[in-house]
């Protein structure tokens, strides 16, 4: 029995009859499947039903009926008889059921003949089983049978299914003279297997050749390379094809030109698709399920509802079954266009009308659902498909994991995973790459790097994308070095990292200062052949700006202009906001007269930081012709521009111009952010106006916007700088080094009897605040009352504990909290270890240390992370080598080993008279 999803949702289920308002409500209702009925002790009435089975389903309960006359009626099918069946058990790939009746028919004393055989070798070719197909051969010889035009057929298209054609072709080419005669088929499957791959030369040579065995092609071949080209997008051609196979007399059938259609309709070109429609019909060839559901599918993805709508009428009218492929493509059109009502009244009608959705349709129910952002509807639609004893595949399962990942909940995303494990279904390397992005999203990376390791013990190689949400998660939390170093293990698996990687990784060196290594990298990746994109020259020139450079981002500006690189805005947008911070007002209003000259029109973000200057430069003039400049360029202000605006108010002390603006902000559409309320925060604070403070407070809170540590340290700020006297005041930074704790708990306090909560969120700041002030036990008393309020700490929280005990060289404390993080369930920060090693090594606590480095292996870290985290960029660049080669040597013998290329990277920290242990490591 399958598990079923936890989840309680209660989805909003349309009524009853609400399907029949919908235009297409007159369908007519799919006849019952018919059910094999039993089968009486007669060769003939089993051969008859097995020919006329539809559906692998069919197939296995007529295998059944047969078994069953065989015990009740001592019933003994001849060896036709098994012929037969073998064949239908290969038409459907029943590889386990074909292996058992096989054996089946030697143990009841037949001999299997050349009919047995290649429906045998036919099965296995298509399942890619080549050992049973060598064995299967063997065999054959044996018995003195030889193989035929049909055995050497099955097996190049099990090469050409493998994408082994160098094999088909060689087989292909030897049949003549291993005296066996090719036919169109050989053809047919060769010239499609080749086309499926790219490779249409070949193909053509071979549809030229043809004739040199006597054949023409057919309307299969025909049929094999219209789809071919198709699905490259050269519809063109599949039209010559389609002219030069008519004018040869061969008349196209419906899989002719729903090839053709699909082409059309994959390429955008729907009134294409309705002329090839069109054409089918005068030519007498009547349109299938398959045609109206293409039409439909395309004309939905088009955003055509109401045509898919009218198409669907005419599928009635003409007397058609909707089929699950043309029911699907109408819902898939609802939801995509948020029309999820309507959506769910098509999969009502569906089962109303005798059509079981199948488990692609709810697939694709659930990520439409996901990417709405309707969770809960989608995790009870998986309990249903449960329930219902459909089984989920790993795509359904990925898509509700990806749901959740978007949207900030990657527990109840692993939860999923969970199931899906338990319910026998192995996740892929896009289900991990979507919890990868959920867990750096998060700010996790440490957890998101423990998944990479995961997914090498499972067998499943990483990917190009799972390397680039790891190197944007690592660099996303400050550690460019490790992001840097996971290029290393992308060579490892053979992978080249892309434009993408390296401008996320340039981009991370330029906004940490590092310009040596981001021109350093540049230069490697132009030798490998990689093109620099807007991305990374905006990155380069940003980062010089932050550092203060701008006169080097200016000659990189006008180098690219002389190369006759055109610059974007985002590159102009950069250097202006950087002219901006030096104060070089004129320079940066000469770029945007640049700008408009060259036709590129500045963004909101462009005309506000040079609004913002003004302002703080006290040029409220020129600051007002700017904002006039910005409305009459159609750039309406957004909520960076009106957080600039409240802050000039703010700075000047008018409050009630303040906050007109946000009220103004408001009616605009826009909702102000943590720094909008931040700063209006502040105003209040300057002026004495604590409680309109309190109460914008609790505004943010009722908003979901969630206040931060600085939100807190300006509420402390201007309640401690009230108590002193006006010539005296504290910022801050210096707050929390003076502040006393009871001041802190009347202030929570305070946010209570203003309608605040205090939660999680507000006691980490807090401690975090006392901490980086290093008053450890008033952090403490935090920690006390966050627990009395039945809060519970996270890995931020401890992490601030952790890191001030280390400071204060209180390690036993810190080896405590590190095991109660631990013992709570939760992943401490790789970080916090570090610290805490290096601390104890520095006071020469060596043994401490190794204990402390001991239980990290309990929490399942990738293993390169330890060593570049706790190794690399602890010990060894502390200058403790000997103690890194000695928790080196800890990991191995633990089968905690890190990968070769960290072993390659240790070399740089390792001195010559140490070289030779590492590399017997």
């Amino acid at each position: 029995m399958r598990r079923r999803w936890t989840a309680t949702i209660n989805c909003p289920k349309p009524p009853a009859n609400l399907h029949r308002s919908l235009p297409f409500s007159s369908l007519p209702r799919r006849a019952p499947a018919a059910r094999s009925a039993p089968v009486a002790g007669d060769n003939g009435a089993i051969i008859a039903a097995l020919k006329s089975c539809s559906s692998a389903q069919e197939t296995l309960a007529t295998m059944e009926s047969m078994r069953a006359s065989q015990q009740q009626l001592q019933f003994k099918p001849s060896l036709r008889c098994r012929n037969a069946l073998l064949t239908t058990l290969a038409r459907f790939q029943l590889i386990p059921e074909i292996k058992q009746a096989f054996d089946e028919l030697r143990r009841d004393g037949l001999s299997p003949d050349l009919v047995s055989y290649n429906a045998m070798i036919k099965a296995c070719s298509d399942g890619g089983d080549f050992m049973e197909v060598k064995k299967n051969l063997h065999c054959l010889k044996r018995d003195g049978f030889r193989p035929d035009t049909f055995t050497y057929n099955s097996l190049i298209l099990g090469f050409c299914k493998r994408r082994d054609f160098e094999t088909a072709c060689w087989i292909f080419m030897m049949m003549p003279s291993l005296g066996c005669q090719r036919n169109e088929f050989s053809y047919t499957i060769l010239i499609q297997g080749l086309l499926e791959v790219g490779r249409i030369d070949q193909a053509l040579i071979l549809l030229m050749g043809i004739g040199d065995d006597g054949f023409l092609a057919n309307v299969r071949t025909y049929t094999v390379i219209i789809d071919g080209f198709c699905k490259k997008g050269r519809v063109l051609d599949a039209e010559r094809f389609l002219k030069e196979m008519m004018d040869r007399g061969l008349v196209p059938n419906v899989v002719t030109f729903n090839a053709l259609i699909c082409g059309y309709c994959k390429s955008g070109k729907i009134e294409d698709a309705l002329g090839v429609l069109r054409r089918m019909e005068f030519s007498g060839c009547e349109a299938d399920s398959w045609t109206y559901g293409l039409m439909i599918d395309a004309l939905c993805k088009d955003g055509k509802l109401e045509d898919a709508e009218r198409m669907m009428n005419e599928v009635s009218n003409k007397g058609f079954v909707a089929n699950v492929f043309i029911y699907s493509a109408l819902m898939d059109g609802y939801f995509k266009h948020g029309r999820v009502n309507d959506g769910f009244i098509v999969l009502e009608r569906m089962e109303v009308d005798g059509c079981k959705p199948d488990i692609w349709t709810y697939t694709m129910v659930i990520d439409n659902l996901c990417k709405q952002g309707k969770l809960e509807d989608a995790g009870r639609l998986l309990n249903m498909v449960l329930e219902k004893g459909l089984a989920p595949n790993v795509v359904t399962y990925t898509a509700l994991i990806d749901g959740y990942c978007k949207r900030g909940k990657v527990d109840a995303a692993l939860e999923v995973m969970e199931l899906m494990e338990m319910n026998g279904c192995r996740p892929n390397v896009r289900t991990y790459n979507e919890l990868i992005y959920g867990f750096c999203l998060e700010r996790k990376v440490h957890k998101a790097m423990s998944l990479l390791g995961k997914m090498r013990e499972s067998g499943i190689t990483p990917n190009v994308v799972t390397y680039t949400e790891l190197i944007h998660g690592q660099c996303e939390a400050g550690r460019v070095n490790n992001a840097f170093r996971l290029l290393s293990l992308m060579d490892g698996d053979d992978l080249v990292p892309d434009q993408h990687i390296y401008s996320i990784l340039i981009d991370a060196f330029c906004k940490s200062g590092r310009f040596n290594d981001a021109h350093s990298l540049v230069g490697f990746f132009v030798k490998k052949g990689v093109n620099a994109n807007e991305v990374i020259y905006t990155a380069i020139i940003d980062g010089l700006c932050k550092a203060g450079n701008t006169n080097a981002a200016q000659v990189m500006l006008q180098k690219l202009v002389y190369e006759d690189y055109s610059p974007d805005v985002y590159m102009y947008s950069a250097l202006i906001h950087g002219l901006c911070k030096e104060k070089k007002m004129q320079e940066a209003l000469a770029l945007l007269d640049e700008m408009s000259d060259k036709g590129v029109n500045a963004t909101v973000a462009t005309y506000t930081n040079i609004v913002d200057e003004m302002l703080k430069e006290g040029d409220y003039e020129h600051a007002q012709r700017m904002l006039e400049q910005m409305a009459s360029s159609g750039c309406k202000p957004n909520v960076f521009t009106y957080t600039v605006l409240i802050r000039a108010h703010c700075r000047g002390g008018k409050v009630e111009e303040a906050e007109s603006m946000m009220e103004q902000m408001r009616n605009e559409g826009f909702l102000p952010d943590v720094l909008t309320y931040n700063t209006l925060i502040d105003g209040y604070g300057h002026v004495g106006y604590m409680d309109r403070a309190f109460n914008a407070l609790k505004q943010m809170i009722d908003e979901s916007q969630e206040p931060n540590y600085w939100t807190y340290s300006i509420f402390l700020k201007h309640l401690f700088n009230r108590k002193l006297p006006d010539s005296i005041a504290v910022d801050v930074l210096d707050v929390w080094k003076l502040i006393k704790i009871d001041s802190v708990l009347d202030f929570l306090e305070e946010m209570v009897r203003h309608g605040c909560k205090s939660g999680l969120t507000t006691y980490n700041a807090l401690i975090s605040g006392f901490c980086r002030g290093c008053r450890l036990d008033e952090a403490f008393k935090l920690l006390s009352c966050m627990k009395e309020e039945g809060l519970s700490p996270n890995e931020e929280t401890y992490a601030s504990l952790i890191n001030c005990c280390c400071n204060l060289k209180r390690f036993a404390e810190a080896s405590s909290l590190v095991d109660a993080i631990v013992e709570c369930g939760l992943l401490p920060y790789l970080c916090s270890y570090r610290l805490l090693i290096c601390r104890l090594c520095d006071e020469g606590m060596f043994e401490e240390a190794k204990d402390v480095f001991c239980k990290l292996f309990r929490c399942g870290f990738n293993y390169d992370e330890i060593a570049w985290e706790v190794l690399l960029d602890g010990l060894c660049r502390n200058g403790h080598v000997d103690v890194a080669l000695n928790l080196l040597a800890i990991m191995e013998e633990r089968n905690f080993r890190p990968s070769r290329q960290t072993y390659v990277m240790m070399d740089n920290y390792i001195p010559v008279n140490s070289v030779e242990v590492l590399s017997e490591s």
